[in-house]
């Protein structure tokens, strides 16, 4: 008689933020970001860069500051923390590094600093490909590319 093979598990559930129930009468963990992230518009010919290696730096004028309230408030909703790293108790911050198109689609996603675990690593990158797209670059920002750098924390308190 030939053996059947065993079902694969259900895939992983991720956990949304806010109002999930806690895990083991633990509180809901925060994920988020400083609210004076680093984001910067991409150079123009002739420009120096602007910002650094991770460090916080003043909004760039050009960019209307509810524009990038919108943007951080879209990666807010999506953001998930994944039930796996909760229940083994991992924690970390990813920095994670996207353009904005003058459209408002998301390029070029890329974790530029790790949190040392890759799972939390791919969940910053899903929540930004999750909350694309974003609202189209306004005109005022005379940019056809916005550069975003941005911490995304996973605490469990």
């Amino acid at each position: 008689m030939a053996s059947v093979p065993a079902p694969a598990p259900p895939p992983e559930p991720e956990v949304p933020f806010p109002g999930v129930a806690a895990v083991a009468a633990e509180p809901v963990p925060f994920i988020g970001f400083p609210r004076d992230a680093l984001m910067n518009t991409e150079p123009k010919a002739g420009e120096a860069a602007t910002g650094g290696s991770g460090s916080v730096s003043e909004t760039p004028p050009a960019i209307p500051q509810g524009y990038l309230s919108e943007v951080r408030n879209r990666i807010e909703r999506a953001k998930r923390y994944p039930w796996s790293a909760r229940v083994r108790g991992l924690e970390g911050t990813s920095l994670v590094r996207f353009r904005i198109a003058a459209n408002g689609s998301v390029r070029d996603v890329a974790i530029s600093r790790s949190s040392a675990h890759k799972i939390l690593d791919d969940a910053a990158v899903r929540t930004v490909e999750r909350a694309a797209p974003f609202p189209a670059i306004p005109v005022e920002a005379a940019s056809e590319n916005i550069e975003i750098n941005i911490p995304m924390v996973y605490e469990l308190h």
